[in-house]
C-alpha cells in the first residue's frame, strides 16, 4: 500500500537504496529532501522485458592506425565552464526528485518537486515530467472526502459518484457540474448502479442500507435495510426485477461472515438471504442470461450460484494461493464470456465463464510495494482492460496477451474505482484525493507515442512537413509511417539483412538509405522506386545524410573516404580523403559544411565542392566519434565513449567538455533540440538521457529494457527515441 505519511519517514525508507545525485543540493531543499536523496541514475521502475531478438548492427571496424593530426588540426584548449549557482542546483535536484517519484508512482511527490523548480529554468524536461505527472483531461473536485466509486449512466451524460462522507453526487460527465446530491446514507456510499434506461439508481453504504433513487427528481424510491454491517456492492438482475447485495455481518461470538441478499426491486421485499464463508462478499454480478450470480470474497474465492436452484455454490479459488488474494472488484466482458477479477495481490485474473478457468493474468512487477488493484473495467471493444490501483496509477492492458499498454498518472492519492464511458472514448476514476478525473483515451492512445514495428528499428527520419517518418529496420526493410499515429503507410525491402540508416531530402522528393550490405541507394519518395545505386562497398555502413539544400547526399565511402553525390543525378563528386582512418559517420551543418567522423577518433570538417578539409578536430577518445550539429547556431557536439565536447565552429575552439556520461554515447545516438538548448543521447547500458547543452547537466534519464540506439527531435520539440525493441517512442514536452 502507498504510505499515507506526509513527512519524510515512510517515503525515505523506499528511497534509501536510491541515493545519489540530488544529494549535493540538499541545503536548498531542506531536511526532508536531505533525508531522502534521489538519484536519476538508479532505475527501480524500469521494466524487465527480454531484449529484442534482432541484433544491433555491428559498428564498422576502426583501423588500428594511431590517431593523426593533419596540418591545421585544432588542439584542445581548456573548455569554458558554465558558472554554478543555487538556482541551477535547485532545478537539478527537483527534477531528479520528481523523476524518481514518478518511477515509484508517487504522483503527489512528483508534483510537489516540480512546483519547487525555479520557474526561470523550466525547460523541455520539466514540461515532459509535468505532463507525465498528470495525463488526465479534467479533474472534478467534489468536496465529499474520498471518492469511493464512479458509475457512468447508459447515455454517458451523468456520473453517479459515491463518497466517503455518504452523499451520492450526480455529476455532468462533460463539465463536472453537480446536478443533484442524493442525501440519505449516513456512512460511506458505494457502487452506484443504473438501470439500463438510466432512470433508476441503486446505491449501497457502509451504514448497511441499499437505496433506490429516481434519477430525474432525486427522490428516494426504496430503502432496503438489514443487509449486514457494511454493504459492499449492489447489482441489478438482467431483467431488473431484483437486486443482489453483497455484504458481511459480525457478532463477537461468531466473528465475520459473508452475506448475500436478494431483494424484489419493485416492492423492497427480501427474497433470499444466503451466508457464505468467513469474510465479506465484496463484489456481485449476474451473467447476461441471469442463470448465474457471481460473488467475489475476501477469502480469495469466486463463488458461483445457480440462480435457478440456489443449490450449493461452486467455489473457485485462484490457481495460486500462498499470498493474500482478496477479491476487490470484478467486471464481466461486454460479451459476458470472461470475468476480469481484481485481487489485492496487484493482479487481475481473467476467468473464462464457461469453463471457469483462468485464461490470463495481468501483472507488472511493482517497485517497493505491492499495490491493490481496486478498480477494473472493460473497454467496449472487449479487447482492452483498464485498472485503477492503490499505487496512484491507471493502467491499460491488452486482455488476450496480458500486455500492459500504458501507465497514467494524475491522482494524488490511492485510486478506488474506474469506469468507462459507453463509447469507450473516456475513462472516469475516483480516488482518495476527493477528485473524479477524466481521461481521454483518444489522446492517451499508446499507439500515438509508442509505434510498434514488425522489425527492429535503427533510425527514424522525418519528412520536411513532419507528417511522415522514414524508418530503417532489420531484414532490410524501409518503412514510412504516419507521424501522428505510427500507422504504416508504405514498406519495401531496400537492403540485405539490415537497413541501418535513412534520410529524407529537405524538399521531400527523395530518400536515401544504407545498411549492412554496404549499398547506398537513392529512392523516389513518392513511388519508392530506385533512382540511383550510389555505392556498393564491402562493409556495413551506418550513416547517410542530405545536404541542407538537398542538392547533395553523403555517406562513408570506400577505405578512408567520404563519398558525395549530386541529387538526383547520382553523379559522384571527387571522394573526400584525408588521414589514415576509415569513416564511420557523416553529418551536415546548417551552413552546408560536411563533417565526417573517423575510426581514429578525429572529426573532419569539409567543403564538399572543393574537397578540402576546413578543419581537423583531434581525437577525443577511442573509436569513431558520434557527431551532431546544433541547428540553432555554429556548434558541433562530438561524443567519444563517455566524453562529450562542444565545439564553437565560428571561433574554432572547444566551448565545453561535458561531465562524464553514465554510459558510452552510441552512434547515431546524439541530437540537439531545435533551439539548441538540449542534447539527447542514447547510451550503453540501455539508457537515454537529456542534457543541458551548455553545462552538460543530466536533466532527464530514461532507462529502457533493451538497448538504446538513436535519437532525434521534431521541430516543435518532441523527442523521438529508437530503442532496439521493435518500437519507436515519441516523448512530448508540450501538449498532445
Amino acid at each position: 500500500m502507498t504510505s499515507s505519511s506526509s513527512g519524510c519517514g515512510g517515503r525515505t525508507m523506499r528511497r534509501a537504496r536510491l541515493a545519489g545525485a540530488a544529494a549535493l543540493l540538499l541545503p536548498a531543499l531542506g531536511s526532508c529532501m536531505a533525508s531522502s536523496p534521489a538519484n536519476p541514475g538508479s532505475s527501480p521502475g524500469a521494466p524487465t522485458a527480454a531484449p529484442a531478438a534482432a541484433p544491433a548492427p555491428a559498428p564498422p571496424p576502426a583501423p588500428a592506425a594511431p590517431p593523426t593530426t593533419a596540418p591545421g588540426a585544432s588542439s584542445a584548449t581548456a573548455p569554458e565552464q558554465a558558472p554554478t549557482d543555487m538556482s541551477r542546483s535547485l532545478y537539478l535536484a527537483t527534477l531528479a526528485a520528481a523523476e524518481l517519484s514518478l518511477r515509484l508512482h508517487e504522483t503527489d511527490r512528483a508534483k510537489h518537486w516540480l512546483a519547487q523548480s525555479p520557474a526561470s529554468r523550466r525547460g523541455w524536461e520539466w514540461r515532459y515530467l509535468s505532463r507525465a505527472s498528470d495525463r488526465s483531461a479534467a479533474a472534478f473536485p467534489l468536496g465529499h472526502g474520498s471518492i469511493t466509486d464512479v458509475t457512468v449512466s447508459p447515455d454517458g451524460r451523468l456520473l453517479a459518484v459515491g463518497t466517503g462522507d455518504g452523499p451520492v453526487s450526480l455529476v455532468e460527465a462533460a463539465t463536472g457540474e453537480v446536478v443533484r446530491t442524493l442525501e440519505g446514507h449516513t456512512a460511506a456510499s458505494w457502487t452506484p448502479a443504473f438501470t439500463r434506461d438510466g432512470r433508476r439508481l441503486a446505491t449501497t453504504s457502509s451504514d448497511g442500507s441499499v437505496r433506490v433513487w429516481d434519477v430525474e427528481s432525486g427522490r428516494q424510491l426504496l430503502e432496503l435495510p438489514g443487509n449486514g454491517q457494511g454493504v459492499a456492492e449492489v447489482t441489478w438482475s438482467p431483467d431488473e426485477t431484483q437486486l443482489a447485495v453483497g455484504s458481511w455481518d459480525y457478532t463477537s461470538e461468531r466473528g465475520v461472515w459473508g452475506t448475500l441478499n436478494i431483494w424484489d426491486a419493485a416492492t423492497g421485499e427480501r427474497i433470499r438471504q444466503i451466508e457464505h464463508g468467513g469474510y465479506p462478499i465484496a463484489s456481485v454480478a449476474y451473467t447476461p442470461d441471469g442463470s448465474r450470480l457471481v460473488g467475489g470474497t475476501w477469502d480469495w474465492n469466486l463463488v458461483v450460484w445457480d440462480t435457478r436452484t440456489w443449490a450449493e455454490p461452486v467455489v473457485l479459488p485462484p490457481p495460486e494461493s500462498p499470498d493474500y488474494k482478496r477479491v476487490t472488484e470484478f467486471a464481466l466482458s461486454p460479451d459476458g464470456a470472461r470475468l476480469a477479477v481484481a485481487y489485492a495481490d496487484a493482479r487481475v485474473r481473467i476467468w473464462d465463464v464457461d469453463g471457469w478457468e483462468v485464461v490470463q493474468t495481468l501483472y507488472t512487477p511493482i517497485e517497493g510495494q505491492l499495490p491493490s488493484v481496486n478498480g477494473v473495467a472493460w473497454l467496449p471493444d472487449g479487447e482492452r482492460i483498464v485498472t485503477a490501483g492503490s499505487d496512484l496509477t491507471v493502467r491499460l492492458w491488452e486482455a488476450e496477451s496480458g500486455d500492459q499498454l500504458a501507465v497514467f498518472h494524475g491522482h494524488d492519492r490511492a485510486l478506488n474505482t474506474v469506469a468507462v464511458g459507453p463509447d469507450g472514448r473516456r475513462l472516469y476514476t475516483g480516488a482518495g484525493d476527493g477528485t473524479v478525473r477524466v481521461w481521454d483515451l483518444e489522446s492517451l492512445d499508446p499507439a500515438r507515442t509508442v509505434w510498434t514495428v514488425p522489425h527492429t528499428v535503427y533510425s527514424a527520419a522525418l519528412d520536411p512537413e513532419e507528417r511522415r517518418v522514414l524508418l530503417a529496420t532489420w531484414e532490410g526493410w524501409l518503412r514510412i509511417v504516419d507521424a501522428d499515429t505510427g500507422r504504416e503507410l508504405h514498406a519495401w525491402e531496400g537492403h540485405e539483412r539490415a537497413a541501418v540508416a535513412a534520410d529524407w531530402s529537405p524538399d521531400g522528393r527523395w530518400l536515401a538509405s544504407t545498411g549492412s550490405d554496404g549499398r547506398v541507394v537513392l529512392w523516389d519518395a513518392g513511388t519508392r522506386s530506385t533512382v540511383a545505386e550510389l555505392e556498393d562497398v564491402d562493409r556495413q555502413l551506418e550513416s547517410v545524410a542530405f545536404s541542407p539544400d538537398g542538392t547533395l547526399v553523403a555517406a562513408p565511402g570506400p577505405d578512408r573516404s567520404v563519398a558525395v553525390w549530386r541529387v538526383p543525378s547520382g553523379e559522384a563528386l571527387p571522394p573526400l580523403v584525408d588521414g589514415e582512418s576509415g569513416v564511420g559517420a557523416v553529418a551536415w551543418a546548417p551552413d552546408g559544411t560536411l563533417a565526417s567522423a573517423h575510426g581514429d577518433g578525429t572529426v573532419r570538417l569539409w567543403d564538399p565542392e572543393t574537397g578540402t578539409p576546413r578543419e581537423v578536430l583531434e581525437s577525443v577518445g577511442d573509436g569513431t566519434p558520434t557527431i551532431a550539429f546544433d541547428p540553432s547556431g555554429p556548434r558541433l557536439a562530438v561524443a567519444s565513449g563517455r566524453t562529450v565536447r562542444i565545439r564553437d565552429l565560428a571561433r574554432h575552439r572547444w566551448l565545453a567538455e561535458l561531465p562524464a556520461r553514465s554510459g558510452s554515447v552510441l552512434s547515431p545516438g546524439l541530437a540537439y533540440s531545435p533551439d539548441g538548448e538540449r542534447l539527447a543521447g542514447a547510451l550503453s547500458g540501455n539508457v537515454f538521457e537529456v542534457w543541458d547543452a551548455g553545462t552538460g547537466d543530466v536533466l532527464l534519464r530514461l532507462p529502457y529494457p533493451t538497448s538504446a540506439w538513436s535519437v532525434g527531435w521534431t521541430s516543435d520539440g518532441d523527442l523521438i527515441l529508437v530503442p532496439l525493441d521493435g518500437t519507436v517512442r515519441v516523448l512530448k514536452g508540450d501538449g498532445d
